[in-house]
Protein backbone atom coordinates (compact mmCIF):
# COMPACT_ATOMS: atom_id res chain seq x y z
CA UNK A 1 0.00 0.00 0.00
CA UNK A 2 2.98 2.51 0.37
CA UNK A 3 4.97 1.03 -3.11
CA UNK A 4 2.72 2.10 -5.80
CA UNK A 5 0.90 0.23 -8.68
CA UNK A 6 4.86 -0.42 -10.18
CA UNK A 7 6.69 -1.00 -7.18
CA UNK A 8 4.55 -3.57 -5.26
CA UNK A 9 4.30 -6.05 -8.43
CA UNK A 10 8.02 -5.96 -8.40
CA UNK A 11 8.10 -7.53 -5.23
CA UNK A 12 6.05 -11.15 -6.58
CA UNK A 13 7.07 -10.77 -9.77
CA UNK A 14 8.09 -14.25 -9.54
CA UNK A 15 4.58 -15.20 -8.79
CA UNK A 16 3.05 -13.37 -11.50
CA UNK A 17 2.87 -16.15 -13.65
CA UNK A 18 1.18 -18.34 -11.48
CA UNK A 19 -1.70 -16.27 -10.65
CA UNK A 20 -5.46 -16.60 -11.86
CA UNK A 21 -7.29 -14.28 -13.32
CA UNK A 22 -8.86 -13.17 -10.07
CA UNK A 23 -5.52 -12.83 -8.30
CA UNK A 24 -4.39 -10.87 -11.12
CA UNK A 25 -7.33 -8.61 -11.23
CA UNK A 26 -6.66 -7.94 -7.33
CA UNK A 27 -3.36 -6.80 -7.78
CA UNK A 28 -4.21 -4.65 -10.50
CA UNK A 29 -7.31 -3.14 -8.80
CA UNK A 30 -5.41 -2.71 -5.14
CA UNK A 31 -2.55 -0.54 -7.26
CA UNK A 32 -4.97 1.69 -8.57
CA UNK A 33 -6.84 2.26 -5.25
CA UNK A 34 -4.00 3.44 -3.01
CA UNK A 35 -1.18 6.00 -3.38
CA UNK A 36 2.55 5.30 -2.74
CA UNK A 37 4.48 6.97 -0.32
CA UNK A 38 6.46 9.37 -2.43
CA UNK A 39 3.70 10.62 -4.14
CA UNK A 40 1.75 10.82 -0.49
CA UNK A 41 4.30 13.14 0.46
CA UNK A 42 3.89 15.48 -2.73
CA UNK A 43 -0.24 15.10 -2.32
CA UNK A 44 -0.14 16.38 1.22
CA UNK A 45 2.04 19.39 0.74
CA UNK A 46 -0.36 20.24 -1.97
CA UNK A 47 -3.08 20.36 -0.13
CA UNK A 48 -1.81 21.06 3.49
CA UNK A 49 -3.20 24.21 3.62
CA UNK A 50 -7.10 23.68 2.85
CA UNK A 51 -7.00 20.13 4.69
CA UNK A 52 -5.83 20.16 8.24
CA UNK A 53 -3.94 16.82 9.10
CA UNK A 54 -3.78 16.55 5.40
CA UNK A 55 -0.81 13.45 5.19
CA UNK A 56 -2.95 11.71 8.27
CA UNK A 57 -6.26 11.54 5.78
CA UNK A 58 -3.73 10.16 2.78
CA UNK A 59 -2.55 7.58 5.27
CA UNK A 60 -5.60 6.59 6.21
CA UNK A 61 -7.42 6.61 2.86
CA UNK A 62 -4.84 3.80 1.76
CA UNK A 63 -5.30 2.01 5.04
CA UNK A 64 -8.87 1.58 4.27
CA UNK A 65 -8.62 1.48 0.50
CA UNK A 66 -6.60 -1.83 0.80
CA UNK A 67 -9.00 -4.41 1.95
CA UNK A 68 -11.74 -2.50 0.58
CA UNK A 69 -10.28 -3.37 -3.10
CA UNK A 70 -9.43 -6.47 -2.37
CA UNK A 71 -12.90 -6.88 -1.49
CA UNK A 72 -14.32 -5.11 -4.54
CA UNK A 73 -12.06 -7.31 -6.74
CA UNK A 74 -13.02 -10.65 -5.08
CA UNK A 75 -16.94 -9.16 -5.60
CA UNK A 76 -16.68 -8.15 -9.51
CA UNK A 77 -14.14 -10.96 -10.40
CA UNK A 78 -14.33 -13.95 -7.98
CA UNK A 79 -11.99 -16.73 -8.70
CA UNK A 80 -10.31 -19.63 -6.54
CA UNK A 81 -6.79 -19.14 -5.50
CA UNK A 82 -3.84 -20.83 -7.82
CA UNK A 83 -4.20 -24.75 -8.00
CA UNK A 84 -0.32 -25.09 -7.77
CA UNK A 85 1.22 -25.33 -4.09
CA UNK A 86 4.83 -25.75 -5.85
CA UNK A 87 7.41 -23.86 -4.46
CA UNK A 88 9.29 -21.41 -6.44
CA UNK A 89 12.84 -21.95 -6.58
CA UNK A 90 14.61 -17.97 -6.28
CA UNK A 91 17.97 -18.69 -7.73
CA UNK A 92 19.78 -15.88 -9.79
CA UNK A 93 20.11 -16.64 -13.19
CA UNK A 94 23.36 -13.86 -13.90
CA UNK A 95 26.97 -15.43 -13.61
CA UNK A 96 28.46 -12.00 -11.90
CA UNK A 97 27.41 -8.65 -10.62
CA UNK A 98 28.38 -6.93 -14.20
CA UNK A 99 25.74 -9.38 -16.07
CA UNK A 100 23.32 -8.97 -13.28
CA UNK A 101 23.64 -5.39 -13.99
CA UNK A 102 23.41 -5.48 -17.63
CA UNK A 103 20.36 -7.35 -17.64
CA UNK A 104 18.48 -5.32 -14.81
CA UNK A 105 18.87 -2.31 -17.00
CA UNK A 106 18.55 -3.58 -20.38
CA UNK A 107 15.00 -5.06 -18.19
CA UNK A 108 14.27 -1.68 -16.92
CA UNK A 109 14.78 0.61 -19.81
CA UNK A 110 12.64 -2.36 -21.66
CA UNK A 111 9.39 -1.49 -18.97
CA UNK A 112 10.00 2.61 -18.84
CA UNK A 113 9.77 2.28 -22.95
CA UNK A 114 6.45 0.27 -22.64
CA UNK A 115 4.97 2.40 -19.77
CA UNK A 116 5.87 5.80 -21.55
CA UNK A 117 4.26 4.46 -25.18
CA UNK A 118 1.26 3.41 -23.81
CA UNK A 119 0.75 6.86 -21.73
CA UNK A 120 1.53 8.90 -24.94
CA UNK A 121 -0.46 7.24 -26.42
CA UNK A 122 -3.49 6.83 -23.55
CA UNK A 123 -2.73 10.44 -22.58
CA UNK A 124 -2.55 11.97 -26.25
CA UNK A 125 -6.37 9.99 -26.87
CA UNK A 126 -7.69 11.86 -23.97
CA UNK A 127 -6.56 14.79 -25.12
CA UNK A 128 -8.04 13.84 -29.01
CA UNK A 129 -11.46 13.23 -27.16
CA UNK A 130 -11.56 16.69 -25.57
CA UNK A 131 -10.25 18.85 -29.02
CA UNK A 132 -13.44 16.62 -30.37
CA UNK A 133 -15.94 17.81 -27.99
CA UNK A 134 -14.89 21.40 -27.54
CA UNK A 135 -15.76 21.46 -31.22
CA UNK A 136 -19.46 20.88 -30.36
CA UNK A 137 -21.18 24.45 -29.63
CA UNK A 138 -21.67 24.64 -26.29
CA UNK A 139 -22.84 27.61 -23.89
CA UNK A 140 -20.19 28.43 -21.81
CA UNK A 141 -17.30 26.44 -21.58
CA UNK A 142 -15.57 23.88 -23.93
CA UNK A 143 -17.03 20.65 -23.26
CA UNK A 144 -14.52 17.96 -21.69
CA UNK A 145 -14.08 14.49 -20.91
CA UNK A 146 -13.36 15.44 -17.32
CA UNK A 147 -16.79 17.41 -17.23
CA UNK A 148 -19.07 15.15 -18.73
CA UNK A 149 -17.92 12.37 -16.60
CA UNK A 150 -18.48 14.71 -13.92
CA UNK A 151 -21.78 14.89 -14.72
CA UNK A 152 -22.36 10.91 -15.10
CA UNK A 153 -20.52 10.52 -11.87
CA UNK A 154 -22.89 13.09 -9.69
CA UNK A 155 -25.27 10.63 -8.47
CA UNK A 156 -22.44 8.68 -7.65
CA UNK A 157 -21.22 11.48 -5.28
CA UNK A 158 -24.81 11.35 -3.85
CA UNK A 159 -24.30 8.30 -2.53
CA UNK A 160 -21.38 9.34 -0.67
CA UNK A 161 -23.15 11.64 1.65
CA UNK A 162 -21.70 14.76 0.10
CA UNK A 163 -24.46 17.47 0.76
CA UNK A 164 -27.15 18.44 -2.32
CA UNK A 165 -25.61 22.15 -3.27
CA UNK A 166 -22.29 20.77 -3.49
CA UNK A 167 -22.73 17.38 -5.90
CA UNK A 168 -21.76 19.08 -8.65
CA UNK A 169 -18.48 20.57 -8.05
CA UNK A 170 -17.67 17.49 -6.17
CA UNK A 171 -18.69 15.40 -9.63
CA UNK A 172 -16.48 17.54 -12.03
CA UNK A 173 -13.41 17.22 -9.71
CA UNK A 174 -14.09 13.37 -9.82
CA UNK A 175 -14.34 14.00 -13.47
CA UNK A 176 -11.26 15.49 -13.62
CA UNK A 177 -9.43 12.88 -11.44
CA UNK A 178 -10.20 10.06 -13.86
CA UNK A 179 -9.79 11.86 -17.26
CA UNK A 180 -6.10 13.55 -15.53
CA UNK A 181 -4.89 12.60 -12.58
CA UNK A 182 -4.78 13.30 -8.84
CA UNK A 183 -2.39 16.24 -8.54
CA UNK A 184 -4.59 17.90 -11.21
CA UNK A 185 -7.91 17.20 -9.22
CA UNK A 186 -6.32 17.85 -6.00
CA UNK A 187 -5.27 21.74 -7.77
CA UNK A 188 -8.79 22.04 -8.65
CA UNK A 189 -9.93 21.24 -5.42
CA UNK A 190 -7.47 23.82 -4.10
CA UNK A 191 -8.44 26.69 -6.21
CA UNK A 192 -12.13 26.59 -5.30
CA UNK A 193 -12.62 29.90 -3.66
CA UNK A 194 -13.37 29.81 0.71
CA UNK A 195 -16.68 28.21 1.44
CA UNK A 196 -16.99 26.69 -2.42
CA UNK A 197 -17.42 23.09 -0.79
CA UNK A 198 -18.72 22.56 3.26
CA UNK A 199 -16.51 20.59 5.57
CA UNK A 200 -17.94 17.45 5.26
CA UNK A 201 -17.72 17.29 1.18
CA UNK A 202 -13.83 18.54 1.35
CA UNK A 203 -12.79 15.64 3.58
CA UNK A 204 -15.08 13.33 1.07
CA UNK A 205 -13.26 14.75 -1.64
CA UNK A 206 -10.03 14.33 -0.31
CA UNK A 207 -10.47 10.70 0.16
CA UNK A 208 -12.19 10.06 -2.81
CA UNK A 209 -9.21 11.34 -4.90
CA UNK A 210 -6.86 9.53 -2.74
CA UNK A 211 -5.11 7.27 -5.08
CA UNK A 212 -3.68 6.60 -8.58
CA UNK A 213 -7.12 5.92 -10.53
CA UNK A 214 -7.18 7.87 -14.03
CA UNK A 215 -6.65 6.66 -17.28
CA UNK A 216 -3.08 7.34 -17.20
CA UNK A 217 -2.42 5.06 -14.51
CA UNK A 218 -4.00 1.99 -16.58
CA UNK A 219 -1.52 3.16 -18.87
CA UNK A 220 1.21 2.82 -16.78
CA UNK A 221 -0.04 -0.61 -15.11
CA UNK A 222 -0.60 -2.24 -18.21
CA UNK A 223 2.51 -1.67 -19.44
CA UNK A 224 4.71 -2.70 -16.13
CA UNK A 225 2.85 -5.92 -15.61
CA UNK A 226 3.08 -6.50 -19.21
CA UNK A 227 6.67 -6.24 -18.87
CA UNK A 228 6.97 -8.19 -15.30
CA UNK A 229 4.80 -11.07 -16.97
CA UNK A 230 4.27 -11.45 -20.49
CA UNK A 231 2.23 -14.35 -20.98
CA UNK A 232 -0.24 -12.33 -18.87
CA UNK A 233 -0.78 -9.23 -21.36
CA UNK A 234 -3.67 -10.68 -22.66
CA UNK A 235 -5.56 -10.21 -19.31
CA UNK A 236 -4.06 -7.38 -18.26
CA UNK A 237 -5.15 -5.73 -21.05
CA UNK A 238 -8.55 -6.93 -21.00
CA UNK A 239 -9.09 -6.45 -17.02
CA UNK A 240 -7.46 -2.76 -17.28
CA UNK A 241 -10.47 -0.39 -17.49
CA UNK A 242 -12.47 -2.75 -15.01
CA UNK A 243 -9.87 -1.86 -12.55
CA UNK A 244 -10.20 1.32 -12.89
CA UNK A 245 -13.92 1.15 -12.28
CA UNK A 246 -13.18 -0.90 -9.58
CA UNK A 247 -10.47 1.33 -7.81
CA UNK A 248 -12.82 4.54 -8.37
CA UNK A 249 -15.75 2.67 -6.85
CA UNK A 250 -13.22 1.14 -3.82
CA UNK A 251 -11.84 5.00 -3.29
CA UNK A 252 -15.87 6.37 -3.25
CA UNK A 253 -16.75 3.35 -0.70
CA UNK A 254 -13.35 4.58 1.28
CA UNK A 255 -14.97 8.58 0.98
CA UNK A 256 -18.47 7.56 1.94
CA UNK A 257 -16.94 5.71 5.72
CA UNK A 258 -15.10 9.05 6.34
CA UNK A 259 -18.38 10.97 5.57
CA UNK A 260 -20.49 8.21 7.52
CA UNK A 261 -18.08 8.58 10.37
CA UNK A 262 -17.68 12.78 10.08
CA UNK A 263 -21.74 13.24 10.38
Amino acid sequence: MFLGMVEAPLLVKPFLPRLTRAELFIIMVDGLSVIGGSMMIVLGSLIAAKVPNAFSHLLIASLISTPMAIGMARLIIPGEASATSEPIVLTSPYRSSLEALTFGTLDAVKMVLNIAGLLIVFVGLIALINMGLAAFPHAGAPLTLGGILGWLLTPIVWLTGAPLPDLQAVGAILGTKVAANEVVAYSDMMALPPGALSDKSLLILTYALGSFGNVGSVAILIGSLSSMAPEKVGEVVELGFKALAAAFLTTCLTATIMGLISG
